[in-house]
């Protein structure tokens, strides 16, 4: 006469390794969530700091603004930039901001426009309202030490005023 006792052990085995298979798997995402929470608050917490420096360094009757000029990043890593453009017209409008490579700088590197990685823009700004803005450049892994690329922010409000401004990034 056969037994099913080892049929039921094989089961409870495979139930047992499920329930900690399953435990395991919900600890893990957790785990990730925080860590992903986390990142999310720094980020806002960084942005958050942009726009206060913003604020602090727009001066009265100051319509354009970037946060620096000449910047220095390792290889493979990003770049955030922080602009502030007031709309110094009487009406509300939308402003967009380009980034583009400096055609006329002497050396720019030719994959230059690779670098320009997220630009925000098409925001709509009331009258007198300062918006802040940001743009991630990431320097491609194919630059070199002391490579410099010159590039041009530019700011368009959409009621015939633009603003240009230079800015330099070298690979450190």
């Amino acid at each position: 006469m056969r037994t099913k006792k080892g049929a039921i052990q094989l089961s409870m085995s495979t139930i047992i390794i499920i329930i900690i298979g399953v435990t395991l798997l919900g600890l893990m995402l957790t785990w990730v969530s925080g860590i992903f929470g986390q990142i999310d608050d720094e980020t806002k917490k960084a942005f958050e700091e942009l726009e206060t420096q913003i604020e602090e360094q727009m001066r009265p009757g100051q319509d354009f603004l970037v946060l620096g000029q000449s910047f220095k990043t390792p290889v493979d890593e990003s770049l955030v930039i922080g602009i502030g453009v007031r709309n110094a017209a009487g009406f509300r409008t939308t402003v967009s901001i380009t980034v583009a490579p400096d055609t006329g700088a002497i050396g720019n590197p030719p994959d230059a426009n690779t670098w320009i990685n997220l630009v925000q823009s098409g925001e709509e700004i009331e009258p007198n309202e300062i918006q802040t803005f940001k743009v991630i450049m990431k320097v491609p892994k194919t630059a070199t030490s002391g490579d410099i690329a010159l590039f041009k922010i530019t700011a368009d409000t959409g009621s015939g005023v633009t603003k240009t401004e230079p800015i330099s990034i070298e690979v450190e």
